[in-house]
């Protein structure tokens, strides 16, 4: 399943709001859920989890994200963890792990389907920091503007550039999926989008009709 982009996942004045929360909170080194080799190097800085600000902007930003139809459209989300903000200053960085496959225990176990970075500040504003991941042998490089956001399987391998001048902040989130499997993700993204383009035209042919039919069907069978 190729990575989806999505502009503005988050909207000026949310992203501002979430900003100014974590400015306000204490930064700690950082830890996240990896396996294998990466998991001894991480994003050196991270928003301390148990401090208010990291409740409130987590608060915010899962809001801001299920508010958006295409980012529900993209990842099916069923669970979201506990957003993890991270800060990069120069020499930061951190390997290239594959996320692991659940975290916590029974009953409350969430599986890691997805997984979603999304920035904080503006690309332009650093040097460096480039998001890299490797679906096929075929290295794709990311950095967004502030509030873009990149969607992924989360058994993709990854790894985040050095930051070479600037200052990083991007937010890590994992999901669990109504749709496991990322094919079959990337089929229901494609066909909503196509029906969302067809919809706003005036003339749309009464096809369109078949096309959603057979759309929720797929999600009667897959979901």
């Amino acid at each position: 399943m190729p990575a989806i982009v999505i502009r503005k996942v988050l909207t000026d004045e949310l992203l501002q709001v979430i900003r100014s929360t974590i400015a306000s909170g204490p930064l700690v080194p950082g830890a996240q859920p990896v396996s294998g080799d990466a998991s001894k190097v991480q994003p050196s800085l991270q928003l301390d989890q148990r401090s208010e600000a990291s409740q409130k902007a987590t608060e915010l930003l899962v809001a801001g994200c299920r508010e958006n139809s295409t980012f529900i459209a993209a990842t099916w989300a069923e669970a979201m963890m506990t957003p993890v903000f991270c800060r990069q200053e120069p020499g930061m960085t951190y390997g290239n792990p594959i996320d692991g496959a659940f975290i916590g225990a029974p009953p409350n176990q969430l599986r890691f389907d997805v997984a979603v970075t999304i920035s904080l500040v503006d690309g332009a504003s650093y040097d460096g920091g480039e998001l890299v991941i490797d679906p096929a042998g075929v290295p794709r490089r990311w950095k967004g503007a502030a509030g873009d956001c990149i969607i992924y399987p989360a058994d993709t391998p990854h790894r985040m550039e050095p930051v070479t001048k600037g200052v990083q902040e991007v937010a890590l989130l994992w999901i669990q999926s109504t749709v496991r499997d990322p094919a079959q993700r990337r089929i229901l993204f494609d066909i909503k989008e196509t029906l969302d383009t067809l919809d706003a035209q005036a003339d749309r042919a009464t096809s369109v009709e078949a096309l959603r039919r057979a759309y929720f069907n797929l999600i009667r069978m897959w979901a």
